[in-house]
């Protein structure tokens, strides 16, 4: 196979044994590609992850053109989710965007929490403002769990959770608190989760890979997620780049069913913080220290 990960209609076929059966030439594609940086070796080099199908039989296989090192963070510069597309301009996106849960987290339903890689369209979720709503769409995406994009842990009682909770770096998380009033006039706000690691029982919490879920409902909401507060996802200028097309037109049909569109689904449920103002908030207490009313 060819390295040009980067061009259109990336082909090849392989030779794969499993415990039970050897099959060959199978057609395999460049299902994704990655550039990472090496802070260690000061390096910088492409990663893609090939699959392919045979029968019922599927597979997967990464190759890098550098070796990866277990247990070492790498720096995600950049990733193509279409390298086999024929498209014209830059497919390329930083995962810092991505806005989800992490599959195990618990979300509150009328019947307990479910974890959140369990839940399905037209499933019920509590909302903190509207009570129980319809999840119109639910995506989700396997990354790396290396460097920026490690998801950000949440021990238990940091937020008011009832358990080690783990979202995205940029999910908003909902703060609560007589702090929030005075600094900004509004007693809830939204953080988001990488803007509160230095709080103690706040960290990153690096894998192998990690799959996020997206939930989105009509309008934007906070989660219960096992007694913090979580928004929904919110279908802002970064869903056009971060999903994949099939993913786009199905949002845009699900939102069109319920009279809305990415460009009138409205605001965010509450005030986000910019990160120098949720410096002023977190600050109020020393550092690593937990913050007494989050979740509130």
């Amino acid at each position: 196979m060819d390295d040009n990960v980067k061009n259109s209609q990336e082909t090849a076929t392989a030779t794969v044994t499993t415990p039970t059966t050897t099959y060959t030439d199978i057609p395999i594609n460049a299902d994704a590609g990655w550039t990472f940086y090496d802070p260690i070796d000061d390096v910088t080099f492409e990663v893609v992850l090939l699959n392919g199908k045979e029968g019922s039989v599927s597979f997967a296989y990464t190759l890098s053109e550098y070796p990866l090192v277990e247990g070492r963070a790498y720096d995600i510069v950049a990733f193509d989710n279409q390298p086999n597309a024929e498209v014209s301009g830059d497919p390329y996106f930083t995962y810092a965007d991505y806005v989800c849960f992490a599959t195990k987290t618990p979300i509150e339903t009328p019947d307990g929490f479910v974890a959140a890689g369990d839940l399905r369209e037209g499933d019920i979720v509590i909302t903190r403002e509207a009570g129980p709503k319809p999840i119109l769409w639910v995506g989700k995406q396997t990354v790396l769990g290396y460097g920026k994009m490690a998801p950000i842990r949440f021990d238990t009682g940091v937020l008011g959770n009832n358990g080690p909770i783990h979202v995205s770096p940029w999910h908003r998380m909902l703060v609560a608190g007589a702090q929030s009033q005075l600094l900004f006039e509004s007693h809830e706000v939204f953080v988001h989760a990488k803007h509160l690691t230095h709080l103690s029982g706040v960290m990153r919490e690096g894998c192998i890979t990690v799959t996020y879920v997206h939930l989105l409902l009509d309008e934007h909401h906070a989660l219960n997620a096992n007694g913090a507060y979580a928004e929904s996802l919110h279908p802002a200028k970064q869903v056009d780049v971060i999903l994949s097309d099939a993913d786009k037109q199905e949002i845009k049909h699900k939102l069109n069913a319920v009279g809305r569109s990415v460009e009138t689904y409205g605001p965010t449920a509450y005030r986000t913080l910019r990160r120098f103002e949720a410096g002023l908030l977190t600050e109020i207490y020393p550092a690593k220290k937990r913050y007494p009313v989050m979740g509130a």
